[in-house]
Order: C-alpha cells, then structure tokens, then sequence
C-alpha cells in the first residue's frame, strides 16, 4: 500500500464530514492510527465508538474513551480498563463525567488516582473558594488540598 494511500485514508478518518459508513470501515482498518483517528472523530456512530472501545490497542481505547461523543456508559466501563495508560490518560482529560474522574480517584494505580485528584481539584478551583470541595468523598485519601 503506497503512502498516499494511507495518507488518505488518516485524513478521512479525521475528517468529520466523512460518511458514518466510511468512518465504520475505517474503524477495521489493521493501521491503529488510523482506528485512533476514527475514535476521535467527533462523527464517529456511538456504535462505532463502542466498537472501538473494546480496540486490542489502547491508544485505540483512549481516543474513543475521551470522544466528546462516546456514550457516557462506555466511558465509565474504560474507567475500569485493564491498562492504567487509558486509565491515566482519561483521568487527564477534564471533559469527561465528574462520576468517571471520582471513580479514578480511588484507582489501585496510584499515579491514575493522583492524576484524577489533580483533574478533580482543577475543575473544582473556583468552587472550592467559596466553600467546601464538591467532588471529595469520605475516603482519607481524599483531599481538596
């Protein structure tokens, strides 16, 4: 397969003008960088995404996880994804649900649990001013400091 080939098919998957049913075949392409392209398109299908989110390649599985577009049970069943990389890089990302970052909060990994605090504690900043943190449960290991 030639380079320009390729080339093409990257830019389609990341082109949110490309049709649902191109996007799903290229969702099946052997390239994982072109699936990582299909899982942050924006006009990726849902079930595409969910597709995607069970990806052998977790680079795969944390672009869909991150999609502004991927049904919110699909991201909370990633939050619990065997690979702390996708669990680290979610508990980066400040668009995801509050419920998705408090349950990394107490992940086994202690860098994925730190990462979700400093997520937690970032969109709470202004909040956490004129009263008590909203985000922090009864666990000790919590802290709005």
């Amino acid at each position: 397969m030639n380079t320009v080939y390729k080339i093409e098919k990257y830019l389609k998957a990341s082109n949110p003008a490309t049709e649902p049913r191109e996007l799903a075949k290229l969702a099946r392409n052997i390239n994982a960088r072109i699936r990582i392209r299909v899982a942050e398109n924006t006009s990726t299908p849902k079930e595409v995404l969910e597709m995607l989110a069970h990806d052998g390649n977790a680079e795969v599985r944390l672009a869909a996880a991150t999609n502004p577009s991927t049904p919110v049970d699909i991201t909370y069943m990633l939050a619990y994804d065997p690979d702390p990389t996708v669990r680290h890089g979610i508990a980066e990302d400040a668009t995801v649900p509050i419920g998705v970052l408090k349950i990394l909060n107490h992940d086994e990994n202690p860098y994925v649990a730190c990462r979700a605090r400093k997520t937690l504690e970032q969109l709470f900043a202004n909040r956490r001013e004129s009263g008590p943190c909203q985000w922090r449960d009864d666990d000790p290991k919590d802290s709005c400091a």
